[in-house]
């Protein structure tokens, strides 16, 4: 999907994202802008089979933490800017996930009570993937996932309205390698993200 962007994406480019709320972000512009600390790439298997997105970790204290690049097609693809929560979070939705996983309905809806988020419902857990880290270092990333095999990976989803179509909000939670983040992300669709790439070392 990056090649669709452009080409590859580095640590030390900046990326563009068209939000919907600034507000939110603490923004006085609909257009914000971060640099990139850290470029990784994430696999899951399904009964689908094996799907990949990049995992884009930004620079600190710029106001969202991670953007999220997945689809197969340019036209449904959608971009996820997201800010890390507490640790709390993090746990009371680990919750959720091993209750949704007991449940045999498709979604099922929770109370997150950490910082009032409200009612959020569960849609998508995905596990038994990988995570390799492919350019930059970031405070987010273990270096066990800079090897060539990378490191374990899991996730866990959740959107807040009515139905998935309708909400421009998710929270989830990343896995990989012992580390384990939650995020409150903002989804956006792929025409909303431009980057910026630093010059490139000239080949010999």
């Amino acid at each position: 999907m990056l090649d669709r962007l452009g080409g590859d994406v580095w640590a030390g480019d900046v990326v563009e994202v068209d939000t919907s709320d600034p507000a939110f972000w603490n923004a006085s512009s609909f257009t914000l802008n971060f640099r990139i600390d850290a470029v990784a790439l994430a696999q899951t298997n399904d009964e689908r089979g094996a799907f990949t997105f990049a995992v884009l970790f930004l620079a600190p204290d710029q106001g969202a933490d991670v953007l999220v690049i997945e689809g197969d097609m340019a036209a449904t693809a959608r971009a996820y800017l997201g800010v890390r929560g507490p640790g709390a979070l993090r746990e009371e939705l680990a919750r959720y996930r091993t209750a949704f996983l007991r449940d045999a309905r498709d979604e099922v809806a929770f109370d997150v009570e950490t910082d009032r988020l409200g009612t959020w419902t569960a849609f998508q857990v995905r596990v038994g993937g990988r995570f390799w880290l492919r350019h930059g270092r970031s405070d987010h990333v273990p270096a066990s996932a800079e090897g060539i095999d990378g490191v374990a990976y899991g996730d866990a989803s959740f959107y807040y309205g009515p139905s998935l179509a309708q909400s421009g909000w998710l929270l989830r939670t990343m896995e990989y390698g012992g580390f384990g983040h939650a995020f409150q992300m903002e989804s956006v669709p792929l025409s909303a993200v431009r980057f910026w790439r630093r010059e490139r070392p000239k080949k010999a």
